[in-house]
């Protein structure tokens, strides 16, 4: 056995040796010479040339999203918290600046401004609440007049 292994390792070592020679001449076939390197570099050039960006595809999203970016600039225009004071609305705001979205917010408060089309006004509540409900209608007196006959 040991006479087997000694061969089948000197088989190896000489398997070895040839496939390192057979690398390094491969290796010096491949030298990098200019000549190689000019013709590999014109060769990727004129696959990259044949590779041309279509306008289009860069165009048509970019235009798609302008329309997107103006339409939401038109929506925050509506929706702009001054934009119903052109109308003829006002917005009630606190000292703060806060707007002020119900009676009793209002309320609770000592000084308003309030914010028109044309400039601000600030009002005092007067400390006292408004009456809360509707206004009664005055009561009736103890007998309704009497309707006169239209017709005779």
């Amino acid at each position: 056995h040991a006479q087997r292994l000694d061969d089948l390792a000197e088989r190896l070592r000489r398997g070895l040796r040839d496939r390192a020679a057979q690398g390094r001449e491969r290796l010096s076939n491949l030298r990098l010479a200019p000549a190689v390197l000019e013709r590999n570099l014109r060769e990727a050039q004129r696959a990259l040339a044949g590779q041309k960006l279509a306008p289009a595809l860069v165009e048509r999203p970019l235009a798609e999203r302008r329309e997107r970016l103006a339409a939401l600039g038109r929506l925050a225009e509506q929706l702009h918290p001054d934009r119903p004071l052109a109308r003829g609305y006002v917005r009630v705001t606190d000292a703060d600046g806060r707007t002020i979205t119900d009676r009793a917010g209002a309320a609770r408060e000592a000084a308003l401004r309030l914010k028109f089309r044309d400039g601000d006004l600030d009002v005092s509540t007067g400390g006292a609440a408004a009456p809360t409900g509707p206004r009664r209608k005055p009561a009736r007196s103890g007998t309704a007049p009497k309707q006169e006959d239209l017709f005779g």
